[in-house]
């Protein structure tokens, strides 16, 4: 990826979060959708299982680091509506589960199921985010996104 990229695309979902609360669509709701549409846009990106499951961890990072307002709404929890919720997150979720399968089925990553894979994958990146936003953490995220790339991928890839 072409980190000279990174930054516009930032600023345009920075830009589609306030847009979306001034709509009422609501923050969370539209920080949750762009977040989700940059996951998948790493993986297109990064088709490899490693590359893929490390890159989706540094952007996220790297996306707190820059959005620091935006990582907050996405941060604070869900929205009331969980059918709602639902439905936003099929097409995310089947494009995740497509690419993840195929890994699964070449036998480089582990199979598990979908909520398990989130929780290794992302949730020590949220954790250490939730931390930095509430000040308890003093390294900018994207500068600790290699630590826990590397042990995204420790946690998900198949044993050999």
């Amino acid at each position: 990826m072409n980190p000279l990229n990174v930054v516009p695309r930032l600023h345009c979902h920075a830009r589609a979060i306030r847009q979306g609360a001034l709509d009422g669509i609501g923050p969370s709701a539209t920080a949750a959708g762009g977040a989700r549409a940059l996951r998948v846009a790493e993986l297109r990106t990064h088709p490899g299982a490693e590359a893929g499951v490390k890159a989706c961890v540094r952007f996220y990072l790297r996306w707190v680091s820059a959005e620091r307002a935006a990582a907050s709404f996405l941060l604070a929890g869900r929205p009331d509506d969980q059918a709602a919720l639902r439905e936003r997150n099929r097409g995310f979720f089947a494009e995740v589960t497509a690419w993840w399968d195929t890994h699964v089925h070449y036998g480089v990553l582990r199979s598990l199921p979908f909520d398990l894979i989130n929780a290794l994958w992302l949730g020590p990146a949220h954790e250490y985010a939730r931390h930095w936003l509430a000040g308890r953490a003093k390294r900018v995220p994207a500068s600790v996104a290699d630590s826990l790339a590397d042990a995204a991928w420790q946690a998900l890839k198949e044993a050999r």
